[in-house]
C-alpha cells in the first residue's frame, strides 16, 4: 500500500545557546558605508601598509560625504606620502578656496599645500605657503623650522637668518644654529 510521507513536526523554541549558535551562522553584515568607517577603514590599510587600498577607501568616503574637509585633507596627505604630488596640491588648494571651512582646516590646509610644494621641490611655493601659514599663526614653530630650512636649501642664509631670530628662545640650540648660519 501507498504511505503518505510524515507530516513536519512543529519547532521547538531554541534555546538560549541555539540561538547563539544560529547568530553565529548567519551571513556577516553588509560593510558601514559611511564617511567615519571609510575613514577607519582607511586608517587600518595605512597601518598595515596597503596605500591603494587607503586611497581606496578615503575615495569612497569622499564620495559618501563630499563636504568632509576632513576626508580630503586625509586623502591629499596620502596622495603626498604615494609621490603624488600634483594630486595632494590639487586638493589642498581646493580646500583653501572653500569658505566654509574653519581655521584649524585652513590652517591644516596650508601645512598640506606647504609640504606638497617642498616634496615637488617647488621652493619658492612651498616658502610662500609657509608665509601664508605664519600670517594665521605668527608663532608656529614647525612653520618657522620648514621655512627656515627651505632658507638654507635655498642657499638665502640670510633668510635663515631671519627665521632663527624668530624661533629666537623657543629653541635652546637657537645659539648653535645661528652661529652655524653665519
Amino acid at each position: 500500500p501507498c504511505r503518505s510521507p510524515p507530516t513536519p513536526r512543529p519547532r521547538r523554541a531554541r534555546s538560549g545557546s541555539s540561538v547563539r549558535e544560529w547568530l553565529r551562522r548567519r551571513a556577516p553584515a553588509a560593510p558601514e558605508r559611511t564617511a567615519a568607517a571609510q575613514l577607519r577603514s582607511a586608517l587600518h590599510f595605512v597601518l598595515a601598509g596597503d596605500l591603494p587600498a587607503a586611497e581606496k577607501a578615503l575615495a569612497e568616503a569622499a564620495r559618501v560625504d563630499s563636504s568632509s574637509s576632513d576626508v580630503y585633507l586625509a586623502l591629499a596627505n596620502l596622495y603626498r606620502l604615494r609621490g603624488d604630488i600634483g594630486r595632494a596640491i590639487q586638493i589642498h588648494q581646493n580646500l583653501l578656496l572653500r569658505i566654509d571651512i574653519s581655521r584649524e582646516l585652513r590652517r591644516e590646509a596650508l601645512l598640506g599645500l606647504a609640504l606638497d610644494f617642498r616634496a615637488g621641490g617647488f621652493l619658492k611655493r612651498s616658502a610662500e605657503a609657509f608665509q601664508n601659514l605664519l600670517e594665521l599663526e605668527p608663532d608656529n614653530l614647525q612653520a618657522l623650522r620648514a621655512l627656515e630650512r627651505i632658507r638654507v636649501d635655498a642657499g638665502d642664509w640670510q633668510g635663515a637668518l631671519d627665521v632663527r631670530k624668530r624661533i629666537g628662545s623657543r629653541d635652546p640650540e637657537s645659539a648653535r644654529i645661528a652661529a652655524h648660519l653665519w
